[in-house]
């Protein structure tokens, strides 16, 4: 459930104030609506008020983790094609369609490769190597 509006607690549909209750029972994280700061914000306390409007807080937003060490060193980026093949490229790709491209660079098909994709769109999921520390 996702609320688009700010909705307090009494004036909810009724099957998502009781799915908002039982999240919150549950032990899940939930925002409030900060009226002075125009913003969802971190619930804190341990009552709901009726006059409050609530969401479940948004999952985290979790990029790729690529195992550099095991990829070739060649390879600067890594990003997830929209089918989910993983690919990694030596010079920085851009999205085009449904793939990203490297022009003027290499691409390196890394579908053997054990890679955590993360929970982003994939036109989010390119990510590049952290530069070693010298």
């Amino acid at each position: 459930m996702t609320l688009e509006q700010p909705t307090v607690l009494k004036d909810m549909d009724e099957a998502d104030a009781i799915a908002l209750v039982l999240a919150w029972l549950r032990g899940e994280p939930l925002e409030k609506f900060s009226t002075s700061r125009d913003a969802w914000v971190e619930k804190g306390g341990r009552l709901l008020r009726r006059g409050t409007a609530y969401r479940l807080a948004p999952a985290p937003r979790i990029p790729p983790s690529p195992p550099w060490d095991v990829l070739d060193d060649r390879i600067e980026w890594v990003a997830f094609d929209e089918d989910g093949t993983p690919w990694g490229f030596d010079a920085e790709p851009h999205e085009s369609g449904r793939v990203f491209l490297c022009t003027g660079g290499r691409a390196f098909d890394l579908t053997g490769v054990k890679i955590p994709r993360g929970n982003l769109p994939w036109q989010e999921t390119l990510v590049q190597r952290p530069k070693e520390d010298v």
